[in-house]
């Protein structure tokens, strides 16, 4: 039997069968046409978790035609389950126009991804870090704002928090990765690595941030009334983040 790229990768098992179902037949029907299949995310680190986590795929192709976008609509109807979201599918020239368009996502994706199928584009790819700092400086500051409004909108019921943090989470870690990058810290490893390397990075405390993350890996369920403090206690995390930003960029270390 043949080894996988993806047998490496600590998945499921049913969702490790759907998957290499699914990888098998865009293999399949875009062998001619394939430039690169590649994988990249949270199932490429370590940190994909059952029900939460998504396998996502970046599929290079040659030249692009409404007969394989519908070619590709056909696949994932048959075998988009298990948390498998549709494919980014692109051209290796559109790759390299849109990484000033794109840095940070672009720099996630190069620093880690798992090359299933073809030749990997990363290696030669050039990611423009001019503007990194700031954007998930902006990013990062919206955040704030944004968990704000979501309670607000949840008309502030403390069965509507679990959800706030950990969408806010997710999409925070990231720009977290961003931001330790521009500081000449690494950015890779786990999502947990990463938060535990911020007090020594930023000299700053990231209890609530961890706390957040614990629960979106069900490793941690205060009881209703505490709901509220969980929440100050991430909202207090994101403006004392903010703000040490802030100082960073006012010393010009950022």
């Amino acid at each position: 039997m043949s080894i996988s790229p993806i047998d490496s990768l600590s998945l499921p098992e049913d969702t490790h069968e759907q998957f290499q179902g699914y990888l098998r037949d865009l293999k399949k029907a875009f062998s001619r046409d394939l430039e690169a299949m590649i994988l990249f995310g949270s199932a490429v680190r370590g940190d994909f978790i059952e029900g939460r986590s998504n396998l996502n795929l970046l599929v290079l192709i040659k030249a692009l035609s409404m007969p394989i976008l519908q070619r590709a609509g056909g696949i994932h109807a048959k075998g988009g389950k298990h948390q498998i979201v549709p494919p980014l599918f692109m051209t290796v020239e559109e790759m390299s126009r849109s990484c000033s368009l794109y840095p940070l996502e672009w720099m996630l994706m190069k620093e880690s991804h798992l090359l299933l199928e073809g030749r990997d584009p990363f290696p030669e790819l050039h990611i423009p870090m001019d503007n990194l700092g700031w954007h998930c400086e902006r990013e990062i500051y919206s955040h704030v704002v944004q968990v704000r409004q979501r309670l607000i909108e949840g008309e502030a019921r403390p069965e509507a928090v679990p959800s706030i943090l950990i969408l806010s989470i997710t999409a925070l870690l990231p720009l977290l990765r961003g931001l330790l990058h521009v500081l000449n810290q690494s950015s890779r490893g786990t999502d947990r690595e990463i938060l535990e390397r911020l007090p020594q990075a930023l000299q700053y405390q990231s209890t609530g941030l961890l706390d957040a993350l614990l629960l979106k890996r069900g490793m941690r369920g205060p009881g209703a009334r505490e709901w509220f403090k969980e929440y100050e206690a991430y909202l207090e995390a994101l403006v004392e983040l903010t703000a040490r930003i802030q100082e960073l960029r006012v010393k010009g270390q950022l």
